[in-house]
């Protein structure tokens, strides 16, 4: 066997070995975020946010934070969601998409998680 074949076959070997220690030493992902679009002709909205607050306190999901994306402007889904982000105030962000720094918004809160 020529050396530079032997060289890159200790080196695969080495670099597969140390990505299956971290594979199984890296802790799993235990919260994930959870997205809720609103349009303006959503009439299911206060079963989409009952059936969220249903998860969140649900200790068999996992899922940690949640993010309502708005793209209405009707006064009862802004109070529905104002409520529901009263309830849980430290894991819901409540985004209109009319927001300039929208996208920001999403990646500064799911850099928390």
């Amino acid at each position: 066997m020529d050396i530079p074949v032997l060289i890159a076959a200790i080196i695969l070997t080495f670099i597969a070995a140390v990505e299956v220690v971290l594979l199984l030493r890296c802790p799993k992902i235990k919260e994930v975020p959870l997205t809720l679009l609103i349009n303006a002709s959503s009439p299911d909205l206060e079963e989409k946010l009952r059936y969220a607050a249903f998860l969140m306190q649900s200790d068999k999901c996992s899922i940690g934070k949640i993010i309502i994306i708005s793209n209405s402007d009707t006064p009862l889904s802004n109070a529905l969601c104002a409520r529901f982000a009263e309830e849980f105030n430290e894991c819901t962000i409540f985004i209109s998409e009319k927001d300039e720094n929208f996208l920001q918004k999403i990646i500064d809160f799911t850099a928390e998680i």
